[in-house]
């Protein structure tokens, strides 16, 4: 059975957030990432969106108006989207930034480093995909 790139990216947003549902991991406060890049703040929590209301290829400037727990989530796509691998240093949530390494560099090892057994699932799938496509 084949898979179309939206099947894929329906099915990655799925995982990610039954993860946040399942999930209280602390991410960068907006003041964190004022510090590690002046591009990337966050709006107060009353003025901000949902991930869901997202663009589907998100830049960082959207990942500024996106709640807090949304914020790693956010991150994590715009490193992916733009094979951007010090993105994910962004992220304060150890989990989601090993997700977001190990899927942008092909690692499968480091899915494993993850305890949430969804995000595992969802991390080790991507790669998978990824190396499919790539014909790896």
């Amino acid at each position: 059975m084949k898979f179309r790139k939206i099947d894929i990216i329906i099915l990655i947003i799925f995982f990610i957030s039954v993860y946040f549902l399942f999930s209280n991991k602390k991410i960068k406060t907006s003041q964190e990432i004022e510090d590690v890049s002046p591009e990337t703040t966050i709006l107060e929590q009353e003025n901000c969106i949902k991930y869901e209301e997202l663009p589907e290829h998100p830049t960082l400037e959207d990942c500024k108006k996106v709640c807090e727990p949304d914020l790693a989530f956010c991150i994590d796509d715009v490193a992916e989207i733009n094979n951007n691998i010090t993105l994910c240093n962004l992220i304060q949530d150890d989990e989601i930034k090993v997700f977001c390494i190990a899927r942008i560099s092909l690692n499968e090892t480091m899915c494993y480093e993850i305890s949430d057994k969804g995000l595992i699932n969802s991390c080790l799938e991507s790669i998978n995909l990824k190396k499919e496509w790539a014909g790896i």
